[in-house]
């Protein structure tokens, strides 16, 4: 599908599937929109092809740091408690 969006880059593609539409997006292709997209473009407008296609909003930065600090944060918890867990059986059995 990919060679066919290429050769027309004026198409307007729309594919449903979150990962169809990240694949088309990240080939640089075009942007692929979801048929709910395309319906609500053409109902806000007669002429379709003067419709600029909605693009995806970009998270805030807040949100970035939070998708990137959340899951640093647990994984340095769990390598904390696993040392400390590690360093428990290690002195309980050297005890014995």
């Amino acid at each position: 599908m990919l060679p066919a969006i290429r050769k027309n880059r004026d198409a307007l593609v729309v594919a449903n599937g979150f990962s169809c539409q990240t694949q088309i997006s990240d080939s640089g292709s075009a942007n692929a929109l979801h048929l709910g997209q395309v319906m609500a473009m053409a109902n806000a407008s007669a002429d379709i092809g003067s419709v600029t296609p909605p693009g995806r909003p970009a998270p805030d930065s807040r949100a970035r740091a939070t998708r990137v600090a959340v899951p640093t944060a647990a994984l340095g918890a769990a390598a904390v408690g696993g040392a400390a867990l590690a360093r428990k059986f290690w002195t309980a059995r050297r005890a014995c």
